[in-house]
């Protein structure tokens, strides 16, 4: 079995949840959030061939870099030298092999829970590099997404930005699950947050069973754990992965959403709904027009300024600096 599981998941949907709830199992390492392999991935036309000595070490630089200015420190740290000292080979899957099994090493375990996202876009990096991993596509209502996403105060509180991510990111991983369940390489499993809720013990005894572990109570115990207290204090995205499970922590939207934000929300994502089991509550109208009537009514956002802490904000300032970083080299032409 594959010491690797990736998450497919939008970002609002308990991504965060579900990689701490893993983190908490005695074989499995969820580090924190470091989005390198993104953000290597999608500015790859930076580096160039590797066999470049300067290329290779601009990218093990910036990989470093990336991961020491996570939000919370992971429990190993990097510089590009020892980066370049380790990686067996010069591969973008080959720095990803390295520092999460170093990580998971450092934790006393030997197998990772990699959440990332948009993982859909990786999918040629990941599933070339790690063919026979595990992927658990975990997935949350869209109008509790959306919801979720408004109220956020490191967002811009729109709710056609948030259900635009939501469609997509569920359109991809969609096509995404089918390709590999035709591949029959990687072991695809599909979960969704309120059946996590609603029926916790058992969708994990389910999930760990196809991904080759022994479920163990303490993965419920997840806001015990230092490293989930230490990310419910980094940012308020994050504050609740340091309390229980919340059974009721679902359909929000009814009492929260206005009539005509939720027939907005379910017209606009309606086939991907259908697709993962999702009833709407209305009927199917024109995204559009609907939209149009949002803005005139000033429903298309969540009302007032969103206040963010200032020690949040000096940490989202030192992640933004390093993905500048990455995205500020100039490209290396391939011809």
């Amino acid at each position: 079995m594959s010491p690797f599981t990736f998450l497919l998941c939008s970002e609002r949907s308990g991504s965060n949840l579900i990689t701490r709830i893993f983190d908490s199992h005695s074989k499995v390492c969820g580090p924190p959030p470091t989005h390198f392999v993104r953000q290597i991935f999608f500015n790859r036309i930076r580096y160039g061939d590797l066999s470049n000595d300067a290329n290779w070490n601009a990218m093990t630089d910036d990989v470093a870099c990336l991961i020491n200015s996570a939000m919370v420190p992971w429990k190993t740290s990097w510089t590009g030298e020892q980066l370049r000292t380790t990686c067996t080979s010069r591969r973008l899957t080959e720095l990803v092999r390295t520092t999460f099994l170093a990580e998971a090493a450092a934790a006393g375990k030997d197998r990772v829970f990699i959440k990332e996202n948009e993982m859909h876009h990786l999918a040629p990096l990941i599933f070339t590099g790690f063919p026979d991993a595990n992927v658990l596509f975990f997935v949350r209502d869209p109008r509790d997404m959306v919801l979720s996403h408004m109220a956020t105060p490191s967002r811009k509180g729109e709710i056609s930005s948030g259900t635009q991510i939501w469609q997509n990111d569920q359109r991809q991983s969609l096509r995404l699950y089918h390709a590999l369940q035709e591949a029959g390489t990687a072991n695809v499993v599909v979960l969704r947050y309120e059946d996590l809720l609603q029926d916790a013990e058992n969708q994990l005894q389910r999930v760990c069973k196809c991904f080759g572990l022994d479920y163990e109570p303490q993965m419920l115990a997840f806001g015990e754990n230092a490293t989930n207290q230490a990310l419910a204090g980094a940012t308020t995205a994050w504050k609740n992965l340091s309390k229980p499970l919340l059974s009721t922590n679902h359909k929000k939207y009814r009492q929260s959403l206005h009539e005509d934000q939720i027939r907005y929300i379910e017209s606009v994502c309606w086939d991907e709904m259908e697709a993962l089991g999702y009833q709407p509550d209305f009927g199917r109208g024109k995204p559009a027009d609907l939209l149009e009537s949002l803005r005139a009514a000033g429903l298309d956002r969540m009302p007032g300024p969103a206040s963010v802490p200032s020690e949040e904000v000096e940490h989202r300032k030192r992640v933004r600096a390093s993905y500048e970083q990455v995205s500020s080299r100039s490209i290396c032409p391939i011809l």
